[in-house]
């Protein structure tokens, strides 16, 4: 976790809290590991798919960026569910 999105970012981080997917494990059709593939999935059909920062795209597309924000949103999804 960073103080700042620009102190994670200088560190080469996309996010100033992020949840890293080196390894990981999920029950079949898990919400979060469900919503990263339908999206990087949707992104490599893309005609746009990277910028000329490739480093930064794999990071936001099929990285940590990606991950974090499928963890998050499933985790608001799941907190909404048990309201």
């Amino acid at each position: 976790e960073f103080d700042s999105l620009a102190d994670a970012q200088a560190r080469r981080f996309v996010r100033q809290r992020q949840v890293l997917q080196w390894t990981f494990a999920a029950a079949p059709g898990h919400p979060a590991l469900r919503d990263a593939c339908d999206r990087i999935a949707e992104r490599a059909r893309s005609k746009n798919t990277f910028s000329n920062n490739t480093n930064v795209d794999t990071l936001l597309k099929t990285g940590p960026g990606l991950w974090t924000d499928a963890v998050v949103r499933a985790t608001i999804q799941a907190r909404k569910s048990e309201s």
